[in-house]
């Protein structure tokens, strides 16, 4: 072997060793990222260009570009970061922010940098750092403290209008492209009446209210006739809206995805619908994965507010008499349920006390609850 081929060969080694570097990292959703403070420059690895979807060979950018994809609400924090927290005494940071991805899919990153050169004056010339796409992680974590917060309110009484209200704002502020919107099914079982709609223009949400149901009714009215999901991704051609198109295309609504709210029995209680400003060609899984939250606690609170309403109007036509008989059977109805709790899971005890002794090969001591043959 040559000199020349002994110089190559560990050259050819670490090729190969920083290529399987960027496919572990890639696996993990993890990428370096290198940022060049005097050209504000911020240079990505094949491995982060990857994760994020983007065209390879477009490694490097300016950081007003990047931030142009940063979600409106974090862009601010994101620029300190780079621009003021790394040039500043502690050199470093570490958050969380949302940017969208080559495929206009909001993510989740957390990324950690530090400066790691300097010039003679210690003004920052060179930071480093890793981004970590958390997505999952994070969506999740959010998702079960949403659900948590929507029941609290739920058993605490909330009005409905206020619980409807916080579902649809939970929502928006995890994608600041969409608007939501929830209608409440009449009692005639053939409207959609206004349930709430924080962010959709008012004078759309007027014209909605009392919206009759059926096989062509928008996204909505045909969501809650078929009782099934309907997605429109452009509105200005499709011929569920042709009725309504001139009205959702007014107010700047182009593109709708609506779910009905079913009951335990499969009652449709009402919809649940995002709208778009421009035509969305899918529906994102984040957006799914909440709006099947929504839906289910939606129902949850509408079912609650309606047995309230019956209780409210069945007291109203009661004597205090029979409101006194009335809250005697609640009460005895709930100690009853409480006593046949306990009894099972004396029972239940009982056995496992018989299943312990007879592993021990000793003699059953409840025979009450002995299979036959048991004995004591």
């Amino acid at each position: 072997m040559t000199e020349q081929q002994q110089v190559a060969l560990p050259e050819e080694n670490r090729s190969a060793l920083a290529s399987q570097l960027d496919l572990v990292l890639e696996a993990t959703g993890v990428g370096i990222w290198e940022y060049d403070h005097g050209q504000n420059l911020l240079i990505r690895s094949a491995a982060l260009d990857s994760v994020l979807r983007f065209d390879p060979l477009g490694v490097s950018e300016s950081l007003e570009l990047v931030l142009q994809r940063v979600e409106p609400a974090d862009r601010a924090m994101v620029r300190q970061a780079f621009l003021e927290t790394l040039p500043g005494e502690a050199g470093q940071f570490v958050l969380d922010y949302r940017i969208r991805d080559g495929a206009g899919r909001l993510r989740w990153f957390s990324s950690r940098g530090r400066v790691t050169e300097r010039d003679a004056a210690g003004k920052p010339l060179r930071s480093v750092g890793i981004a970590i796409d958390v997505t999952q992680r994070l969506e999740q974590q959010q998702l079960l403290l949403f659900g948590n917060t929507i029941l609290r309110q739920i058993s605490v009484g909330a009005p409905l209008a206020d619980v409807l209200d916080y579902i649809c704002r939970e929502i928006e502020a995890r994608d600041s492209t969409i608007q939501c919107s929830i209608l409440l099914m009449d009692e005639d079982g053939l409207h959609l009446r206004h349930g709430a709609a924080p962010s959709m223009p008012k004078a759309y949400c007027a014209l909605v209210d009392g919206l009759a149901i059926g096989p062509a009714a928008g996204s909505c009215g045909t969501a809650a006739f078929r009782g099934k999901d309907v997605f429109v991704s452009d509105i200005a051609n499709d011929p569920l809206w042709a009725d309504y198109r001139d009205v959702s295309l007014t107010h700047g609504l182009a593109a709708c995805w609506s779910s009905p709210i079913l009951s335990a029995e499969g009652l449709v209680l009402g919809t649940f619908g995002i709208y778009w400003s421009t035509p969305s060609p899918e529906i994102t899984q984040t957006a799914q994965d909440h709006v099947s939250a929504a839906t289910a606690l939606a129902a949850i609170a509408i079912g609650n507010a309606r047995r309230e309403a019956v209780l409210l109007s069945m007291h109203q036509g009661l004597s205090q008499a029979d409101l006194r008989l009335q809250e005697q059977l609640v009460e005895l109805r709930r100690w009853q349920k409480l006593m046949i709790g306990r009894e099972e899971r004396v029972l239940e005890l009982k056995r496992e006390v018989n299943g312990l002794l007879a592993r021990l090969g000793e003699s059953v001591r409840y025979a009450s609850v002995a299979p036959p043959g048991g004995g004591e």
